[in-house]
C-alpha cells in the first residue's frame, strides 16, 4: 500500500476525541509530519486546537504501521 495512504489512517484521531468527523473535527483541520527521527507528529489548524483545549487535550501520540495491504494508526491523547 502505498506511503501516501497512511495520513488518511489518522481519522482515528477523531474517534479517540470522541465526536467522530463532525465540526470542528474533519480531514482538512488534521495533518501528520514527522520529526528528525521519522515519528509521525499529528498538526491541527487553530480552530482545532482551540477545541482540543477546550476538551482539555493538551498531549496526543500517534503511531501509523503497514504491511502490504493494511495501514493501522493508534492514537493515544493526553489531559490533565
Amino acid at each position: 500500500m502505498p506511503a501516501v495512504r497512511k495520513p488518511w489512517s489518522v481519522p482515528d484521531y477523531s474517534k479517540a476525541v470522541g465526536s467522530g468527523m463532525r465540526h470542528p473535527v474533519a480531514f482538512q483541520r488534521i495533518g501528520v509530519t514527522h520529526d528528525g527521527l521519522g515519528k509521525p507528529v499529528l498538526q491541527f489548524d487553530e480552530a482545532l486546537r482551540t477545541y482540543l483545549a477546550q476538551l482539555g487535550i493538551n498531549g496526543h501520540h500517534v503511531s501509523i504501521s503497514d504491511e502490504r495491504d493494511f495501514i493501522v494508526a493508534f492514537v493515544v491523547l493526553e489531559s490533565n
